[in-house]
């Protein structure tokens, strides 16, 4: 009878004929409630790891450093110090026994021994710990890691940090993230998130405009987007919905991050009017020459300071990020003036991205290209925009004769 609802334990045990591996024996189940407490000189596998690490560290089981070392061990999950390599547990350990004397937010990744799981452990001040932090550090490793989170839980304990640990599946070659980089993140989250993002808005637009924006708008980003977003991009951010004038106007921003694939982008659009519904924004990437593959929207102080559609996008197999970021500012001009109805909507647009053209040169096109059709030209529009795309420099020529 399952008495709990987790993810069940597997014990594997070699089974050696003549002295080799002849087999396997596997043993599913749930470890009981005794043995998970069983104190930790009880249980072999661990009392051997508790005896090298006293080696390691040269601590005196009886002294002040060697219970501590203990009660650190203690304090860790059995299931896992069973399931990770003697290196991880100490670690772990290591982790455990600094968090004892300096308490703060940290974070640590262990790998399973078969490689096939990444346990990721977060300690945080029990104060801080709610359900939305978990979730968007849940979330921030789902993005890093490309995995559903499969099982989670939260261990509040006796002392003033509680501990989350979230399982996740990863490919046995893929490398295990960056640590450091996710504990950094982890802590400006919890208490370093707005003074670095003032930090970057003081280097922008100076002390005064800087504190007035921080104040205005730093405060009521939620956990989940702090999460997985640096202050440098939050300061970004702020600068652009600050910059809007009307509940009409609409902001966007095309860039790129380390972890985008080959022929991927970013394009971030800003409003302070409401959501851009997705069945307005689709269509619009699409006739640029886009492919949508996911978006995350962010309310920014409930919505009443505003809407950031976080959009990850690809590109045509042919065409290459490099030139398009270097064009960033007239291509969101172009996305900006479609959005807020100043250009229309239709395959044309994907000549500002794969021909190298600006707005004006698109609307001449456009116009001979319904010249043509009032002549008797069969084309379609897609097939003329297509022919258009693929020979750049033959569209370059003809826009100069329209000049």
């Amino acid at each position: 009878t399952v008495h709990r609802g987790v993810p069940l334990d597997l014990v594997v045990v070699p089974i050696i004929e003549k002295g080799k591996v002849a087999g396997i024996g596997v043993h599913a189940g749930l470890w009981t409630s005794q043995a998970l407490g069983w104190p930790v000189e009880e249980v072999p596998l661990l009392r051997r790891r508790l005896e090298q690490l006293d080696k390691d560290f040269g601590f005196d089981p009886k002294g002040h450093s060697g219970k501590a070392l203990r009660h650190a061990v203690s304090s860790l999950p059995r299931d896992l110090l069973v399931n990770v390599s003697p290196e991880s547990t100490r670690d772990l350990v290591m982790m455990a026994m600094s968090l004892a004397d300096r308490p703060r937010p940290a974070l640590l990744l262990v790998r399973s021994i078969l490689k096939g799981q990444l346990f990721t452990f977060v300690w945080l001040p029990r104060d801080d710990l709610n359900t939305q932090r978990r979730e968007a550090i849940g979330a921030m490793m789902e993005e890093v890691v490309g995995t559903s989170i499969t099982s989670w839980s939260v261990e509040t304990g006796e002392g003033s940090l509680a501990l989350i640990r979230y399982t996740q599946y990863i490919d046995n070659d893929a490398p295990t993230p960056d640590s450091k980089a996710l504990d950094e993140r982890v802590s400006q989250m919890v208490r370093g998130w707005t003074p670095a993002v003032e930090e970057q808005l003081v280097e922008r637009v100076g002390a005064a405009r800087a504190t007035r924006l921080t104040i205005s708008y730093a405060g009521e980003f939620s956990d989940s987007y702090r999460t997985r977003t640096r202050p440098e991009e939050g300061a970004e951010d702020i600068l652009r919905l600050s910059s809007l004038d009307n509940p009409d106007d609409r902001g966007v921003r095309l860039f790129r991050r380390d972890t985008d694939g080959p022929g991927q982008l970013r394009i971030k659009t800003y409003r302070r009017g409401g959501l851009i519904p997705l069945s307005d924004a689709v269509p619009v990437f699409e006739n640029f020459g886009f492919r949508v593959l996911e978006e995350m929207p962010s309310a920014v102080g409930g919505g009443q300071l505003g809407y950031i559609h976080d959009f990850l996008l690809e590109l045509r197999g042919e065409a290459d990020t490099g030139p398009i970021l270097a064009r960033g500012e007239e291509i969101e001009a172009a996305l900006s003036s479609v959005f807020s109805g100043e250009a229309e909507d239709d395959e044309f647009n994907q000549l500002v991205l794969y021909a190298g053209l600006d707005t004006q040169p698109v609307v001449w096109l456009r116009a001979w290209f319904r010249y043509l059709r009032q002549t008797g030209s069969s084309f379609g529009l897609v097939t003329v925009v297509d022919a258009l795309r693929r020979a750049p420099k033959a569209t370059l020529a003809l826009v100069a004769l329209f000049n």
